[in-house]
């Protein structure tokens, strides 16, 4: 009796991800940073090791090995999503799911976190990133900004 309740559960619970057509995809941070240089929303998705080292050729080189040994190049890629640009310090991107919206095509939920009433920041204009580490998906992707 338990049993079957316990298969009825679960085959409820899948009906209704894919009747939704979502399913969430595991993900990592691998970094996160104010500097990514890049002014507009938006994402890179990088699925070789040398496009990765391309991306961040501006980092030292010791740092660039250090981030891509985090990721296994023959089953993950990377997503770098920007969040813009700011005129002051205090901002990151969140993200806060990745979601398989049908075959084709995954979706990135992300936020960006504002800077606290009263907090100190740099007055400098900064473009704040991070960058995520994912099972390697054909599907394209793109971001979503959510707002509060």
């Amino acid at each position: 009796m338990k049993i079957l309740l316990i298969l009825g559960i679960c085959a409820i619970a899948l009906t209704t991800v894919f009747a939704q057509g979502k399913a969430d995809i595991p993900f990592q941070i691998v970094e996160r940073g104010t500097n990514s240089g890049e002014k507009q929303q938006g994402l890179k998705v990088l699925r070789t090791e040398r496009a990765f080292e391309e991306l961040l050729k501006d980092k030292s080189e010791d740092h660039v090995k250090k981030l891509s040994k985090q990721v296994d190049w023959q089953t993950e890629q990377v997503v770098v999503v920007f969040g813009g640009e700011f005129n002051t310090g205090g901002y990151g991107v969140d993200i806060k799911r990745v979601t398989n919206v049908d075959v084709q095509r995954l979706l990135i939920e992300a936020t960006i976190s504002k800077p606290r009433h009263g907090q100190g920041v740099t007055m400098a204009f900064t473009t704040p990133y991070v960058i995520i580490k994912m099972p390697r998906q054909v599907a394209s992707v793109r971001v979503k900004f959510l707002t509060d």
